[in-house]
């Protein structure tokens, strides 16, 4: 449920009243910068209960280890033993270094790491994870590489990643947790101890970066400086499930049912104090079995009535959304590793049936006027053996409908009110190749950004090099500018708006990069739009 884990912005509370005597990293002269692992955002959690502020004197904080808490994620057969932890809301953050010293040596920030060595502040990029609510780990995306970028730019950043409850533990369903509203820890009451940030994240990550925006009818504005969204936006990938659907009961009976909940007069208190080997299990059994193709469809945000004042399209077209400026972007092929290769995957009513299992309440009018905008002969076996030209159909579409018509919808209604940046990623690094049908699947950028899977940024090939240097040049100007534009460059951002609907083409090459425009079918996005409901969104 959103309220659970939405209020990430708790992550900054220790931005501006700490209650630690001090914090202890550890310096990286190799990149320039202070590192602190595992730094703890709010108190121990409580299980299913809404994150709690820190209190009481906290003492030395030591975030000098290489790594902290995971933590649960969901997946076929997790269970307790697979490393996680219930103790988990920390942050990492990187600054730049405090003085010259050796790898690896203790750095002691007194009171507040988030304030750096110069007598100014400097911008706060603060990044979600990804992983479809129910896996992923700040870890996946260390932010030393980003931030000696912008030390060497002359445009310095502080990096923080955020770790958030996943799956049943931080998305809970069914009416038993809709009911509880206390649990919502109210945003407002921190608005007045928190600094401005830019707020970014990578799929599932980018689709939080947007409900933030959209957090409390847009109440949140005024918190945000801009927001960067990669490969997400409002009305993406994920299903945004209203709380009296079926499937979002039945998913919380089968928790209650499989930990022998079902027979307690108050289910959810036994869930609260029920071992966590039988929660995570059963939790991980309803994720493994169920009907429906995207993860994100199990245990995700849904509208609260709180948090979610309404279905994030709504929302969006109400402009009901806080009102900063947006860099946003996909990659090119996005989606194509998400829809199954099987045999016999060949036909229309086999097509309308997968799609069914991602929009179980798309009419099948909807289902079949959709796929008439993509008519078969259009395709061929591009992909994997035993794919075909269906296979192809289908993905075409899933981009379309969950990233393509989303990404352009939301820099169109943001465009009204402020400045949008949009682009397209059209590489895919050469050290990590991918099958040639891929192309450029998701996630592709963020290689250009992060060492995703330790691959060490500074061996890549020159071109990689050269196309790794522009990106993280384009991102870095946007946090501290709001300009990707702000830090001079060969390529030049044009403004994204209803006249020109342009991006600017990431890929590999000397020449500066390309403006495609209106890259979007038109008349695709505005069916897709004009069914949004039924798509859960």
């Amino acid at each position: 449920m959103i309220k659970f884990t939405l209020t990430f912005v708790l992550a900054l509370l220790l931005a501006a009243s700490s209650i630690a005597d001090s914090f202890v990293g550890v310096q990286d002269p190799d990149y320039g910068t202070d590192v602190f692992i595992g730094v703890p955002y709010a108190s121990r959690p409580i299980r299913l209960h809404a994150p709690m502020p820190l209190s009481g004197d906290q003492g030395v904080v030591m975030a000098n280890k290489p790594t902290s808490n995971r933590c649960f994620e969901l997946g076929p057969g997790a269970s307790s033993s697979i490393p996680g932890s219930e103790d988990c809301l920390t942050l990492d953050l990187i600054r730049p270094s405090s003085g010259p010293g050796g790898k690896g040596n203790p750095v002691v920030v007194l009171a507040n790491p988030m304030s750096p060595p110069p007598k100014k502040l400097l911008p706060v990029y603060v990044f979600f994870h990804g992983g479809d609510f129910n896996s992923g780990d700040k870890s996946e995306y260390d932010g030393r590489n980003l931030v000696k970028t912008s030390i060497a730019l002359g445009n310095p950043i502080i990096y923080v990643a955020v770790n958030y409850r996943l799956g049943f533990l931080g998305f809970p369903s069914g009416r038993d947790a809709e009911s509880r509203t206390a649990m919502n820890l109210e945003l407002h009451l921190l608005m007045c101890q928190l600094m401005q940030v830019i707020i970014g994240g990578q799929g599932s990550g980018a689709d939080m970066v947007a409900y933030h925006l959209l957090g409390y009818g847009a109440k949140t504005d005024g918190l945000f400086r801009g927001a960067i969204l990669h490969s997400g936006s409002a009305t993406d990938r994920s299903p945004i499930p209203h709380p009296n659907h079926t499937e979002w009961q039945s998913h919380y009976d089968a928790i209650v049912s499989a930990t022998g909940c079902n027979n307690s007069p108050d289910t959810w208190s036994c869930l609260q104090n029920t071992p966590i080997d039988p929660l995570v299990k059963a939790s991980s059994k309803v994720f493994a079995d169920t009907k429906l193709a995207n993860p994100a469809s199990v245990f995700s945000p849904v509208v609260d009535g709180t948090f979610l004042t309404d279905f994030p399209s709504t929302l969006m077209e109400q402009g009901k959304f806080a009102q900063v400026p947006i860099l946003i972007g996909t990659t090119t092929t996005e989606l194509v590793n998400s829809v199954p290769i099987y045999d016999g995957f060949g036909t229309d009513e086999s097509s309308i049936a997968y799609l069914k299992t991602l929009f179980p309440y798309a009419s099948d009018a909807t289902l079949q006027t959709l796929l008439s905008y993509y008519p078969v002969s259009r395709f061929r076996n591009i992909g994997a053996p035993l794919s075909g030209a269906q296979w192809s159909r289908v993905v075409a579409i899933l981009n379309d409908l969950q990233m393509f018509c989303p990404a352009n919808s939301m820099a169109l209604q943001v465009s009204n009110v402020d400045n949008v940046f949009k682009y397209r990623f059209n590489a895919v690094l050469q050290s990590a190749p991918v099958k040639s049908w891929e192309g450029v699947p998701q996630g592709s950028d963020l290689k250009y950004l992060f060492p995703i899977g330790g691959v060490d940024m500074s061996k890549q090939s020159p071109a990689d090099l050269t196309l790794m240097a522009k990106f993280q040049r384009s991102i870095i100007s946007f946090i501290n500018k709001l300009d990707p534009n702000g830090i001079p460059a060969s390529d030049t951002w044009e403004t994204f708006d209803s006249f020109t609907q342009c991006n600017l083409v990431f890929q590999r090459g000397s020449a500066p990069a390309a403006i495609e425009r209106f890259a979007v079918d038109q008349s695709v996005c505005a069916f897709i739009n004009s069914k949004n409901l039924e798509f859960l969104r």
